[in-house]
């Protein structure tokens, strides 16, 4: 059941219940907390796979690198159940490229999680892709403007490809030599790893 992690999308994200089916509700809604505009989801579930000759013509900005030409850095993961979630912390993220390596969740929802994310200055360009249940959404550049500077908050709002705005708690930790990124919401947790 999707339900826990539903109800912490709506309150996140502030959706409303529309859409065409429960089901397509709870897939927007979900893709939301990850930052997904509900729209962009819908849209992409009516796109022509990226591999498909004329997929890029099909994409509601016309070309496929509009917002940034990056890609993903390594396999999707799986969301796995938890007891509990670690409390956030903060701190300053480096620049760089960071790719999703663990989603953790303390509900039931099962899927796969692909991501990667590049911060520079205060632009965030993100490429990511959740899947719950069968073929994979075609992922779409999208770009945010973010800001840390309210603690253990992670602020973003999008400047393409997304009109949405999203608060989430964050922490930066480094184990080693490696640094990761682990982005937080009530039952759900996704963990980055910085490129070397």
């Amino acid at each position: 059941m999707r339900s826990s992690l539903l109800i912490t999308v709506l309150w996140l994200a502030g959706l409303g219940g529309c859409g065409s089916s429960a089901d397509d509700d709870d897939d927007a809604a979900d893709a939301a907390v990850l930052g997904m505009d509900a729209a962009v989801v819908a849209a992409d579930a009516a796109l022509p796979d990226a591999s498909q000759p004329g997929a890029d013509a099909a994409r509601p900005d016309g070309a496929a690198g509009a917002c940034h030409g990056e890609s993903f850095g390594a396999p999707a993961v799986p969301l796995r159940m938890v007891a509990t979630l670690p409390g956030a912390t903060g701190g300053s993220i480096p620049p760089g490229a960071y790719d999703a390596v663990d989603a953790q969740t303390t509900g039931s929802t099962t899927g796969t999680f692909r991501s990667t994310w590049f911060f520079a200055g205060t632009q965030l360009d993100v490429f990511e892709q959740l899947t719950l249940t069968g073929t994979p959404p075609t992922p779409v550049p999208r770009s945010f403007s973010f800001s840390t500077a309210t603690g253990n908050r992670l602020l973003r709002t999008g400047i393409c490809m997304s009109t949405s705005s999203f608060d989430n708690e964050y922490s930066v930790r480094t184990v080693g030599v490696d640094t990761f990124l682990d982005v937080k919401q009530a039952t759900i947790m996704f963990t980055f790893k910085k490129r070397p």
